[in-house]
């Protein structure tokens, strides 16, 4: 048993520390959680190479990352699971998921003080990009939030559901993203296609 010493001065300073330290990182995972769809919040393990992005990720070293598969293929469960690793495990920057939709309404209505939250972002998201039909106008867009980001060396998340088209190669992007965002991340991009069948018909 640890004796308590009254006169310990340093040690109950390292103490009340840890006891803040602890606090906080329970709340940014409380946080995190409370913006996570239900959906999403189902048990299970990263894929090993989403794994291992979240480790370079908290390095400071991470690439963008490009998530393609199938319908229910485990796509933004994987992008949820990622950040709630990555905060659980003391990580302190600001993981942002966003539907593809959810950034072209803001785009369109000239959200300048969302879209500048969402550039900011330590890492953005941005969900099931291909569903939102690329035309030259949203591509522009796109384009010019992927450039801010990779100036800065922010990284990038996508998510694609046409994994017959996105195979890993990252020439690939060009169809989901437009050419010019694809110039950005295809040098540095790390690429994971998740096979197998619908999760949600298997839940």
């Amino acid at each position: 048993m640890t004796s308590f010493d009254p006169n310990d001065f340093e040690a109950h300073q390292r103490t009340a520390q840890e006891s803040v330290m602890r606090e906080q990182a329970e709340k940014r995972v409380a946080t995190f959680l409370a913006r996570r769809p239900r959906r999403f919040a189902a048990r299970g393990d990263l894929d090993p190479r989403i794994l291992d992005w979240t480790r370079a990720m908290y390095r400071g070293e991470a690439t963008s990352l490009v998530l393609a598969g199938g319908i229910g293929a485990g796509k933004t469960w994987s992008l949820w699971k990622a950040g709630e690793t990555l905060i659980r495990n003391g990580w302190k920057g600001r993981f942002e998921i966003v539907e593809a939709y959810d950034l072209k309404r803001a785009a369109r209505n000239r959200d300048e003080e969302q879209l500048a939250r969402w550039t900011r972002a330590d890492f953005l998201a941005i969900d099931d990009i291909g569903a939102i039909g690329m035309q030259d106008w949203d591509s522009d867009n796109l384009h010019t939030i992927i450039n801010d980001r990779w100036k800065n060396g922010l990284p990038v998340g996508l998510t694609a559901n046409n994994s017959a088209d996105l195979d890993g190669k990252a020439e690939d992007l060009k169809a989901i993203a437009g050419p010019r965002a694809a110039s950005r991340l295809q040098d540095e991009a790390t690429f994971v296609v998740l096979r197998g069948g619908d999760r949600r018909r298997a839940a």
